[in-house]
């Protein structure tokens, strides 16, 4: 409302199905929502059922639809868990947190309809062990994609083609702790703060405007267990 309480409900959508993976996948489990940037459309990245969801978005009434697609499938035991887009809104980047890979589809945007085009691994070739993916995000001008891995402990940067939106693997870099489970870009581009779960500290990057690799810089902030960074706007 116009004092920022909520009012009533306006939609209400329950997923159905389950993975393969029982432990992670015994049901539905829709892990995040993004509006597309044309405001048009709400993405559900649901880890349980290994679809990436569209439904129209009625900004006046508040209401949910399935669009015309309905889905798209992830390969099955992927676990998609984070969804980014770039300023174009051309395509899709999903984030699978059980296969430790990013996923690329086109999107149309009169129907909704998403198109398999990529998936590339999050992790780097020489990693051998137990990882999971956790946090995706695309720069402010569309040109780099980050992921962070838990497990490998690392920051994976990849080069955006703004034709097509395919991916190239540029480098990975440590978080400079443990269990990176969510990274910020700061509104200015030119930081990222990576909150690492585990060693209990929050690490500052600095972005390389050119290249988009990441330099970490000394600064770092000591907290308990940081999971998510949000940067508010100036009031």
């Amino acid at each position: 409302k116009s004092d920022g309480q909520l009012g009533p409900q306006t939609s209400f959508i329950q997923n159905e199905g389950s993975g393969m993976n029982p432990a992670r996948q015994a049901g539905p489990h829709a892990h995040f929502i993004r509006v597309t940037n044309d405001n048009k459309y709400v993405m559900v990245a649901d880890l349980g059922i290994d679809k990436a969801l569209a439904y129209r978005f009625d900004s006046t009434t508040g209401t949910l639809a399935p669009a015309d697609s309905g889905f798209a499938k992830l390969d099955p035991g992927s676990g998609p868990r984070h969804i980014a887009f770039p300023p174009s809104g051309q395509f899709v980047y999903v984030l699978n947190e059980l296969s430790s890979t990013v996923t690329l589809f086109s999107l149309e945007t009169e129907n909704g309809v998403m198109k398999t085009k990529q998936t590339l691994s999050t992790l780097p070739d020489n990693f051998s062990g137990m990882n999971t993916a956790a946090e995706i995000a695309v720069d402010g001008k569309g040109r780099f994609l980050y992921v962070s891995n838990r497990g490998d402990n690392s920051i994976g940067l990849f080069r955006i083609n703004s034709k097509d939106g395919n991916l190239t693997p540029v480098e990975w870099i440590s978080s400079g702790g443990k269990t990176p489970r969510h990274f910020e870009i700061d509104p200015t581009g030119q930081w990222l703060f990576a909150a690492n779960q585990d060693s209990d500290n929050i690490v500052v990057f600095r972005i390389d405007q050119t290249s988009g690799r990441l330099i970490q810089i000394s600064k770092q902030f000591n907290i308990k267990s940081p999971v998510c960074i949000r940067f508010l706007p100036k009031q």
